[in-house]
């Protein structure tokens, strides 16, 4: 007899069966297996809520206590849960919150059941994983959710992402929270990286402009026919680019202006040409830059630097060991903007040795101005290596620079600088988690700027001080005051649309972009999900409009960005349709930025967002579309697969067969294997 009259486990019995432990494990087998086979398949969702892995040996499961209600959100998976809470095996109990939760009632089960060890062997690397987002999301939680406690760029978010993307379900509420936030805080700061390297760059593009003028001033006694060459290249190098610079669509018109121009100056072929060559070469790589074109601009750059090598043998020569400065700040642009801030680092280095060493023997504005740039820029790199102090020291440097010019009864360009420099310390402040040094910091670049700005003609000043008003607008909605941050937005919102009218100039409409993108998101912040969707509509019309005429993948991120807002407006809306379709055209712009690279990862990801399409698609009843989804990610699964020793791809074609069976069953038509 093995139990008593009550259903009680006898004594005897219960040693026969190995005591508690092999008791516990028997029992649950017995539940398991008197379960519909529906029901049991709920068995690995509802273990994965269940179960960890121990924090110091991943190969022991330990027991997590979670909300009932959201282990239990299938019929399939109520079930599993009931049948095992009656008999015992888990126990429920109530929050602080009062919410009701479940746990495992023994440890001893998780040691004992085979199941628990099998399904444990294959769902360990997702285990391992997701308590370490946990575990750091707790941290983040417990201090305040400080954005220097997100996941860094780099390979623990990665796999956080990766997780999120291929078992969103299996994860809870805090670890998708905490995943996305960490993604966005990486964004942003990856766009502001590449807005400081944008501006830079800009300044220097003023620069080179300068020196060709200065040079070709002085060749006016040459012959007339190298005079007739020397202008055709004046016009190819600075007039006729700097006007088509930020027209939609220019890159290959200027691509084969450049090719001609570098064709006519080797003719030319003297040393005068030499040197200018150099210059130009220079101005090359900044449009380069300028257009996100990094290999070609590196190109230009690296040939400029070998001239100016050669030329600066002479050691005497202040003004040519100043352009072989200049020359190595190129190239420290370049990796930067290519992602390498440490050799970026390197080559600002060398900058700054030679710029101080001519800064002593050239009293010379351009010198200062130039060593005072090269201190911003080794302090984007220093905060692009994640060094804030090592940055925050380097702009202030800068800053010490940009006063002492600015005091010298300085010309609207000195101010401008100052007003850069301001805006520096405070981009260091706020990545510092200092948010009201950040304010103070932007506040003085925009009283700067709110002078420049006087002057009508000032473009650059105008576009400076809308920028300026959207850092505000950030600072103000991390502190959690809205209407603050709403009135920065809006005031940014009406200099953009002024400076916008010029339809022709693609950087103006993607400032605009910008801004009606930060209004969008301030109203949503407010709840007024109306109000977020009437400005996203806009984002929307200008990213489509930049995208259809961008060869660089960085106006389809814009695109791929805004739909996303739109999707989150929509659901705040409780309009799920349109978020889902929202949602469907973000997945395949990534699609389209994705590309065709054969590499495994990027077979992955696009076979990842096939199966999301898929889902979303399936969600709005677009079953035939959804169905030609999963097929196609199926199909790059299957490739992936063949590498038989790889578990991972093993299971993600697993599911990927059961996707397609599955809709076909529902569909109606035929599942072959």
């Amino acid at each position: 007899q093995q139990r008593t009259e009550a259903g009680v486990l006898t004594f005897a019995a219960y040693e026969r069966l190995g005591g508690m432990e092999g008791a516990l494990a028997r029992r649950a087998e017995e539940v398991f297996a008197a379960l519909p086979p529906a029901v049991q398949g709920a068995l690995p969702y509802v273990l994965r809520g269940l179960v960890t892995t121990n924090q110091k040996n991943d190969d022991v499961a330990v027991a997590r206590r979670v909300p009932l209600a959201g282990l239990a959100s299938t019929p399939e998976r109520d079930a599993l849960l009931r049948a095992f809470i009656d008999a015992r095996l888990l126990v429920t109990d109530r929050a602080d919150d009062g919410q009701p939760v479940v746990r495992v009632a023994h440890d001893a089960l998780l040691l004992h059941w085979p199941r628990v060890h099998h399904w444990l062997d294959e769902d360990r690397e997702f285990l391992r994983t997701r308590q370490r987002v946990l575990t750091a999301a707790d941290r983040w939680r417990e201090e305040d959710q400080r954005p220097e406690f997100l996941l860094p760029e780099g390979k623990p978010l990665a796999s956080a992402e990766d997780m999120l993307q291929r078992r969103r379900g299996d994860l809870d509420r805090q670890a998708v929270q905490f995943i996305e936030a960490s993604r966005r805080a990486v964004s942003g700061a990856r766009q502001r990286r590449r807005i400081v390297i944008s501006g830079v760059v800009s300044a220097f593009f003023v620069l080179a402009a300068g020196f060709g003028m200065f040079s070709y001033a002085q060749w006016q006694a040459a012959d007339l026919g190298k005079k007739t060459a020397l202008t055709a290249v004046q016009r190819l190098t600075y007039d006729i680019p700097a006007r088509l610079i930020d027209l939609p669509g220019s890159r290959p018109v200027l691509r084969q202006i450049f090719e001609e121009n570098i064709a006519l100056l080797d003719r030319i072929g003297d040393a005068r040409a030499k040197s200018e060559q150099r210059t130009n070469l220079r101005y090359m790589g900044d449009i380069w830059l300028l257009l996100g074109d990094t290999p070609k601009a590196g190109e230009a750059y690296g040939r400029s630097l070998a001239l100016a090598q050669d030329i600066a043998r002479d050691k005497q020569n202040a003004n040519a060991q100043w352009e072989l400065a200049v020359a190595h700040t190129k190239i420290g642009d370049v990796r930067l903007q290519a992602g390498d801030p440490q050799g970026a680092l390197a080559e600002y280095g060398k900058s700054l040795g030679i710029l101080n060493d001519v800064a002593l023997r050239l009293k010379n504005v351009r010198v200062q101005r130039d060593l005072g740039a090269t201190y911003q820029k080794i302090g984007d790199s220093r905060l692009a290596l994640n060094d804030a102090p090592g940055a925050l020291e380097a702009y202030r440097k800068d800053l010490e620079v940009a006063r002492r010019l600015a005091g010298q009864g300085a010309d609207a360009g000195a101010r401008r600088d100052l007003s850069v420099s301001h805006g520096k310390i405070g981009d260091v402040r706020r990545a510092m988690s200092d948010l009201p040094g950040a304010l103070e910091a932007y506040r003085q670049s925009q009283a700067i700027l709110l002078e420049l700005v006087r002057d009508r003609r000032n473009v650059v000043a105008q576009r400076d001080l809308s920028a300026c008003y959207l850092n505000i607008g950030d600072i103000r909605l991390e502190q959690g005051d809205n209407a603050g941050a709403r009135s920065a937005y809006d005031t940014s919102l009406a200099l953009c649309r002024r400076l916008a009218r010029d339809r022709t100039n693609a950087r103006a409409q993607r400032d605009l972009l910008v801004s009606y993108t930060k209004a969008g998101d301030v109203r949503l912040a407010s709840g007024d999900a109306r109000g977020a969707i009437a400005a996203y509509a806009e984002s929307l019309a200008l990213a489509r409009e930049l995208a259809g005429e961008a060869e660089d993948s960085g106006a389809w991120q814009d695109l791929k960005f805004v739909f996303e807002r739109l999707r989150d407006a929509r659901l705040q809306a409780g309009d799920q349709r349109a978020a889902l379709q929202a949602h469907e055209q973000s997945l395949t712009v990534a699609l389209r930025i994705a590309g065709n690279d054969a590499s495994a990862p990027a077979r992955r990801e696009r076979a990842g967002l096939y199966r999301d399409i898929g889902t979303t698609r399936r969600e709005l009843g677009d079953l035939p579309g959804a169905l030609a989804a999963y097929e196609k990610s199926l199909e790059l699964y299957y490739e992936l697969g063949r590498d038989k020793k790889n578990a991972q791809a093993q299971r993600d074609l697993a599911e990927a067969f059961a996707q397609v069976a599955d809709l076909r069953r529902e569909i109606g038509g035929k599942v072959d294997t």
